[in-house]
C-alpha cells in the first residue's frame, strides 16, 4: 500500500512538473515569437500614457521639473487605479503618492486641503469636471482648483477658502450632476460650485464602461494593486496572448457576414457628422446646466458653469507638441464654434453663472498640453486665475471683495 502511494506521488509529481515546464517553455518560445513579429512590424510595448511621447517634448512642457521627477509623475498618473461608484458608475481610486493623492472620499487633494466633512466656518468650493479638472499630468498643487484656492485666499474673503477637487477621468455634465445631487442628499453642501466642461461632452468616453464586464469587475472588491498586476502580467503572457488571438481568429471564421447594404457602403459626411453632433451635445450640455442650476438653487448654491479651453478649437496646433488625430478635429472644433454663438444668445442671468473660455488660448505661440488634451501647469494657472477673476467680479465667491479689489 505504501508503494503504491509512493509510486503515484511521483508520478503526479513528474506530471506538475512536466506540465510547468512545458508552460514556462511555451512561453519563452511564443514570447519570442511575439518579440520578433512585434519589431518588424513596428509594435514594440509603448510607455504608460504621456511616457510614450519624446523625452525632448516632455521636458519642454515640465521646464520646472526634473526628468525624474516628471517620469514619476506621470507613472503615478497614468497608473491611477478605478473602483465602482454607484450611479456615476466609477472613479479613481484612493491613492497616497509622490504628487498625486486622492481622498478615500472621492476627491483629490490639494496643496492646502480643507477638512472632510467641509466645515462651515469657511467658504467650501466643490469643482467638478473631467480629467483635465482632476488634473491628469500635473503635481496636486498645480490643478486648476488648486491653484484656484490659493488665488482666492488672498482675496479680501472674511473665511478661509476651501476648494475640493471632484474631477474624475472622462467625467461629463451628465455624471457631474448626478455627483453634485448625491454628496447634498449625503448632507455635504458648499457656497459654491464650478463646473469645469466642453471637451469630453464632444466624446464617449464614458462608453467603456457600456461593457457589463467591465462593470462586474469594478464592483468586485480589490486589494489596492497587486491584484491588478497580476490581472494584467497574467493577460500580457505570451500564452494567453497566443490563445486571445487563436480564439479571435476561430470568432471571425465562424462569424456571420451579413448582406451590406448600399447606405453601409458609404462614406460618412464630415458635414453631417460635425451638425449631428451640435444638435446632440448642445442641448444635452444646457439641459444638464438648467437641471444643475435648479438643483443648486434649491440649497441655496451658487454656480459657474465653465465652457473650458480645448486644442480643438482656436488653437494654433502647429505649437501644439501631442496634437490630435485630423478626425477629431472638425466635428469638435464646429461644435464649440456653435456653443460660442449660443451663448450669446442665452439670457442675462444665465450669462452671469456661465463663463466662456474657449477663446483662451487665441493667439498663444507655446506649448499648452502635456498630452494630447491635458493642461500644462502654467495654462492650469492661467485658467485658475479667469475663473477667481470671475467669481470675485460676479459675487460668486468671497462676497464684498469684488468691490475692495477695485478700491485697490
Amino acid at each position: 500500500m505504501r508503494n503504491a502511494v509512493r509510486t503515484s506521488y511521483r508520478a503526479i509529481a513528474v506530471l506538475l512538473l512536466n506540465t510547468l515546464l512545458m508552460f514556462v517553455l511555451l512561453n519563452f518560445a511564443l514570447g519570442g515569437f511575439f518579440y520578433v513579429r512585434d519589431r518588424s512590424k513596428g509594435r514594440l510595448p509603448q510607455p504608460l500614457g504621456s511616457l510614450k511621447y519624446p523625452k525632448e517634448h516632455l521636458a519642454q512642457v515640465y521646464p520646472h521639473m526634473r526628468e525624474e521627477e516628471w517620469t514619476a509623475l506621470l507613472t503615478e498618473t497614468w497608473t491611477l487605479s478605478y473602483e465602482f461608484e454607484p450611479f456615476t458608475h466609477f472613479r479613481e481610486s484612493p491613492l497616497t503618492g509622490r504628487y498625486v493623492n486622492v481622498s478615500e472620499n472621492g476627491f483629490r487633494m490639494n496643496r492646502r486641503q480643507g477638512p472632510w466633512p467641509p466645515t462651515p466656518h469657511a467658504f467650501n468650493i466643490f469643482f467638478f469636471g473631467g480629467s483635465t479638472t482632476f488634473g491628469y499630468g500635473v503635481r496636486d498643487d498645480e490643478t486648476i482648483p488648486s491653484v484656484l484656492q490659493d488665488l482666492l485666499s488672498q482675496q479680501a474673503c472674511a473665511t478661509p477658502v476651501y476648494v475640493y477637487n471632484f474631477g474624475r477621468a472622462a467625467y461629463y455634465s451628465s455624471q457631474e450632476q448626478i455627483l453634485f445631487a448625491r454628496l447634498l442628499v449625503e448632507g455635504f453642501t458648499p457656497q459654491l460650485a464650478v463646473f469645469l466642461d466642453g471637451f469630453n461632452e464632444l466624446f464617449g468616453f464614458n462608453a467603456l464602461l457600456a461593457d457589463a464586464d467591465q462593470h462586474r469587475r469594478l464592483q468586485e472588491p480589490r486589494g489596492p494593486a497587486k491584484p491588478d498586476k497580476l490581472f494584467s502580467m497574467r493577460l500580457e503572457m505570451p500564452l494567453f496572448r497566443a490563445t486571445r488571438g487563436a480564439r479571435a481568429r476561430v470568432e471571425r471564421i465562424l462569424a456571420p457576414n451579413p448582406p451590406r447594404s448600399s447606405a453601409a457602403r458609404q462614406q460618412p459626411d464630415p458635414e453631417a457628422q460635425k451638425v449631428t453632433l451640435a444638435r446632440t451635445v448642445l442641448p444635452r450640455y444646457l439641459q444638464n446646466k438648467a437641471l444643475t442650476e435648479a438643483i443648486a438653487a434649491r440649497f441655496g448654491i451658487e454656480t459657474l458653469f465653465v465652457w473650458q479651453p480645448a486644442p480643438v478649437y482656436g488653437y494654433d496646433l502647429q505649437y501644439h507638441l501631442f496634437p490630435p488625430l485630423k478626425a477629431r478635429i472638425e466635428p469638435p472644433r464646429y461644435v464649440y464654434s456653435e456653443f460660442n454663438k449660443i451663448k450669446a444668445r442665452l439670457p442675462e442671468r444665465e450669462q452671469r453663472r456661465l463663463l466662456w473660455l474657449g477663446d483662451l488660448q487665441h493667439n498663444k505661440k507655446e506649448p499648452l498640453y502635456v498630452d494630447e488634451a491635458h493642461y500644462t501647469a502654467a495654462f492650469s494657472r492661467e485658467i485658475a486665475e479667469q475663473i477667481a477673476k470671475a467669481l470675485v467680479s460676479r459675487n460668486l465667491a468671497c462676497p464684498g471683495a469684488a468691490s475692495t479689489t477695485q478700491r485697490k
